[in-house]
């Protein structure tokens, strides 16, 4: 996968046979079923171009999904049902066959997002061992199916903490598309990552940040999440590329550990997010969202108050 090296793929590979489960912080939360840590995750099996089940008048997109533990081969085709007369071909049908035999197990007809040359792809990061989940990518929103029940969600919108200006046309289309167990990490041009907590049902509750920052020199937004798991807490700060497009969940501490979550601060204009371990001295954990890095402080400011904290890094930076 080109937007992961082999370090990059084992660590969070790592990190996420740790997270069981992940949530927001608040009276919304609700917690996921615990996933099997016992077995290595394994991806979504990348097929080569050509039709694996030949069809008469259908052509296949990129990649396809095979599930051997539910018997399934899912691919995103296109075929004279849904050709437009003035784009061309319309990639937007979810196609689920039984591999040995070739039979077509069920079609569906994707609804056109903003434009019918815009064609729906298989989320490039499957990981879904537990729940057996397939995210499918559109341009403004996504879907989920489910391999066991064969069933698929309604349209999913990334949702956002305050309203994003548009840029250009390309703005609020999925960059990219992640899908780790219960959870759902993505990112749209020009309005930042979004994240969402999958739950029964194909429902997908909305992850709030813990701080929705926006970068002085552009309309580009950083973010900080709070994972929950049966072991602590971990933070990401989603990345993304724009010049390589190259996007990382870009976990902040080495693995998840305790927070105490009450003692959140954030800088005034949303840069630095400050929380303490919890353990007896409160060490501080500061992400500077400009920067998508933890900051570290020198010895004689890392026991001041969160008040004291947040001003030096704001003097510093």
């Amino acid at each position: 996968m080109r937007l992961f090296s082999t370090y990059w793929l084992f660590f969070v590979s790592s990190l996420l046979l740790t997270l069981n489960s992940c949530t927001d912080e608040g009276p919304a939360s609700s917690s996921a079923a615990a996933a099997d840590t016992t077995a290595v995750l394994q991806p979504a099996t990348a097929m080569p171009s050509a039709l694996p089940c030949p069809v008469p008048g259908t052509e296949v997109l990129g990649s396809h999904y095979l599930s051997p533990e539910q018997g399934v081969l899912v691919m995103i085709t296109a075929d004279s049902s849904t050709y437009n007369e003035r784009l061309g071909k319309s990639f937007r049908v979810l196609s689920v066959y039984e591999p040995a035999a070739c039979e077509l197990l069920q079609r569906e007809v994707l609804p056109v997002d903003q434009s019918p040359d815009f064609a729906y792809t298989l989320a490039a990061i499957n990981y879904n061992r537990q729940n057996q989940l397939l995210a499918i990518q559109g341009a403004t929103h996504f879907f989920l199916y489910d391999l066991a029940t064969k069933s698929l969600s309604a349209p999913i919108s990334p949702v956002f903490p305050k309203p994003r200006p548009g840029v250009d046309a390309q703005s609020g289309h999925i960059m990219q598309l992640e899908l780790w167990e219960n959870c759902l990490i993505g990112y749209a041009q020009d309005c930042g990552a979004f994240a969402f907590q999958l739950e029964e049902g194909l429902r997908a509750v909305p992850i709030n940040p813990l701080s929705d920052y926006q970068v002085p020199e552009g309309p580009h937004y950083h973010q900080a999440f709070l994972l929950h798991s049966d072991t602590g807490q971990q933070i990401i700060v989603p990345a993304y590329d724009r010049a390589g497009g190259g996007f990382s969940i870009n976990p902040i501490l080495p693995k998840p550990e305790p927070i105490d979550t009450s003692a959140l601060a954030i800088a005034q204009d949303g840069r630095f997010v400050l929380l303490r371990q919890q353990t007896r001295r409160k060490r501080p954990i500061v992400v500077d969202l400009l920067r998508q890095e933890q900051a570290s402080l020198p010895s004689d400011i890392e026991w001041k108050s969160n008040a004291d904290i947040l001003d030096w890094m704001k003097v510093m930076q």
